[in-house]
């Protein structure tokens, strides 16, 4: 599956869930797309990269991939702690004003 329609997927989920559980409760997704971590290793174990290396050959074409279609934004690879750092804000009391859609009931 396409990285984009995974992501159109999660966010369908996202907005059923939304509805469906309860009109008091926020419900939040996190779609960061490839990221480095030991779980991605079968994605480069054929070609014998080690994925965690920042300078390996395949994350540069991804990131280079990325930049020339400009999907990524803010100009690097996420890593596994950007989405430590974004779960733990989003299910924090700090987050409790962040409403992206509200589900129609």
């Amino acid at each position: 599956m396409d990285g984009w329609k995974a992501s159109i997927l999660l966010l369908q989920v996202d907005a059923a869930l939304a509805s469906d559980i309860s009109p008091d409760t926020c419900v939040n997704c996190i779609a960061p797309g490839f990221v480095p971590t030991h779980v991605a290793d079968f994605l480069v174990r054929n070609e014998t990269i080690v994925v965690m290396d920042a300078m390996n050959p395949f994350l540069q074409k991804i990131y280079r991939k990325s930049i020339e279609e400009n999907t990524l934004l803010i100009r690097r690879l996420g890593t596994l702690g950007d989405m430590v750092a974004t779960a733990a804000f989003l299910t924090s009391d700090d987050a409790s004003y962040i409403i992206v859609m509200k589900s129609s009931e």
